[in-house]
């Protein structure tokens, strides 16, 4: 094992891994609204380091994403969980934009960190 190679890369370009302001929210399940439809809840929004990056156009071709849609990449040393089955994501929130965590690249048990791909909702 390497070790947490986002740490070390955070700490080689001076900290400047996880300057932004970049908030998480933990889905925790469906609960059934007043009429009975189930709706996403979360934790409340806790601060995480991370780096929020814009998505290529060559990216977009490769994974066939909707253009008309925004898109970035979360790098971050938080374990995030994605979207699957029967169940929402977590969220990210940057700047006045909600994000809904798609899919990740999932690095954390191995090095301590994951790289997420996120749709601004």
């Amino acid at each position: 094992m390497i070790g947490n190679l986002y740490n070390i890369a955070s700490n080689a370009i001076g900290g400047a891994i996880g300057k932004e302001v970049i908030f998480y929210k933990k889905f925790l399940g469906n609960i059934s609204n007043d009429v009975g439809i189930l709706i996403p809840s979360y934790e409340d929004p806790i601060q995480i380091n991370g780096s929020f990056q814009v998505v290529s156009s060559s990216l977009y071709a490769q994974r066939g994403l909707d253009t008309n849609k925004h898109y970035r990449i979360l790098y971050t040393n938080t374990e995030i969980t994605e979207i699957d089955n029967n169940t929402s994501s977590d969220r990210i929130l940057y700047g006045d934009d909600t994000y809904q965590v798609l899919d990740k690249e999932d690095w954390y048990r191995y090095n301590g960190w994951s790289g997420v791909l996120c749709v601004r909702l």
